[in-house]
């Protein structure tokens, strides 16, 4: 899709609308990197997920303000870089959310 459809359709107000409705840090940059989605199985993917999240997020005390961001240090650990206190500390949160919900 090209610069002029987004603008017109607003694209950009309307991820900014949805990402007000995030609970947390990681849920609104996750909602703010979307991009239009171009086939029906990308989109059904996209849709499901939501799904799961609003399942797990009713069902369980699953807490979303829990997670951090642990994407970047865990690539660059995985890459044999060194992680901060700071960064291990988030690791560790979200593997423990991540072992509540199972």
């Amino acid at each position: 899709m090209n610069t002029h459809a987004l603008e017109t359709l607003e694209f950009a107000g309307v991820l900014e609308r949805i990402a007000d409705h995030a609970q947390s840090p990681i849920g609104r940059e996750t909602v703010q990197s979307w991009r239009p989605l171009r086939s029906t199985g990308a989109i059904r993917r996209r849709l499901r997920e939501i799904s799961e999240m609003r399942a797990l997020r009713k069902a369980t005390a699953f807490s979303f303000d829990e997670l951090r961001l642990v994407i970047d240090p865990v690539d660059h650990a995985a890459a044999g870089g060194q992680l901060g206190i700071s960064e291990l500390f988030d690791v560790l949160a979200a593997l423990r959310v991540i072992a509540d919900v199972r």
